[in-house]
């Protein structure tokens, strides 16, 4: 699941992006910060319903009052186990 905060027509919202990633749920809280602090939060994220609206009429919003901020992804390294 891929959260963002984005304004649509002014208003800020929190907003799930969809899995082909060019549309957008918008969700109730202001942004994902607001989000993430109700306990419930990803779990109301996943389950909302809420107006579908395309990327290209959305502006994207920094994350303002980051806590923390934690990446995972997956490394693809390749070793040179050879030793050239």
């Amino acid at each position: 699941m891929r959260l963002a905060s984005v304004l649509h027509q002014g208003a800020p919202h929190a907003a799930r992006l969809t899995d082909g990633g060019e549309s957008a749920v918008l969700l109730d809280p202001p942004d994902v910060g607001a989000l993430l602090g109700d306990p419930a939060g990803l779990r109301t994220a996943a389950g909302a319903g809420g107006k579908e609206v395309a990327v290209d009429g959305l502006t994207f919003q920094a994350l303002t009052r980051p806590a923390k901020v934690v990446c995972v992804g997956v490394c693809a390294c390749v070793v040179n186990t050879t030793g050239a």
